[in-house]
């Protein structure tokens, strides 16, 4: 079984006019974990949706083995599972705008 590294360096992301994170790294190799923790609106949700690919973070990047996430997002997704407690979708766009 081959290592595996993911990495965010220097996130920066906004909601709306709100800036949730503030040039946050981080790194975790195969076997290992982050825990993710913190109070309502510190960012939570908005790093782990930036992690997966559904938010694009204004500066900074997120690389899964030394690669960019968005350089082949197929590629990645194919090697990702991801459980939200909420579905990603808004109810009020279109599929196409979803």
């Amino acid at each position: 079984m081959s290592a595996h590294r993911l990495t965010g360096d220097t996130l920066h992301v906004f909601r709306g006019e709100r800036h949730v994170l503030r040039g946050l790294s981080f790194a975790a190799e195969s076997g290992q974990y982050l825990e993710v923790s913190g109070a309502n609106g510190a960012g939570k949700t908005s790093l782990l949706r930036t992690i997966v690919g559904l938010v694009q973070a204004e500066s900074g990047s997120v690389e899964w083995n030394g690669r960019n996430i968005h350089a082949d997002s197929r590629a990645y997704h194919a090697q990702l599972a991801w459980l939200g407690h909420d579905s990603p979708l808004k109810g009020d766009l279109s599929a196409i705008e979803n």
